[in-house]
């Protein structure tokens, strides 16, 4: 189960991942910060119809795009209350950090 964290935690987990030498593609050869999710997106996973959500899984994949080269990306997917993944609504929905950044260095300091 996600636990809350104060946002002095998490500015020390996210600048030691800005820090280390990992680089987890963005596109464009430059290191992933974030990755943005829709609100709607994620609405509609947890008010599947078919389904009774707990959790929402958050699966790591690759693109190819033809401009940036390759770009990592969440796909997410409902998980009932069985632990079954529900595969009839799942998004690749993301837009990523440096493309499209919130902010997050004036959080950070």
């Amino acid at each position: 189960m996600s636990k809350p964290i104060s946002w002095a935690d998490a500015k020390t987990i996210i600048n030691a991942y800005q820090a280390d030498s990992l680089q987890i593609p963005a596109g464009g050869g430059q290191k992933l910060k974030g990755l943005t999710v829709d609100a709607d997106s994620l609405r509609a996973i947890l008010d599947n119809p078919s389904a009774d959500i707990e959790k929402v899984f958050m699966i790591l994949a690759m693109k190819e795009d033809p401009t940036n080269g390759k770009e990592v990306t969440l796909v997410l997917a409902g998980v009932d209350d069985a632990g079954n993944l529900i595969t009839n609504n799942a998004y690749d929905y993301t837009s990523p950090c440096p493309e499209d950044c919130h902010d997050l260095s004036t959080h950070l300091s």
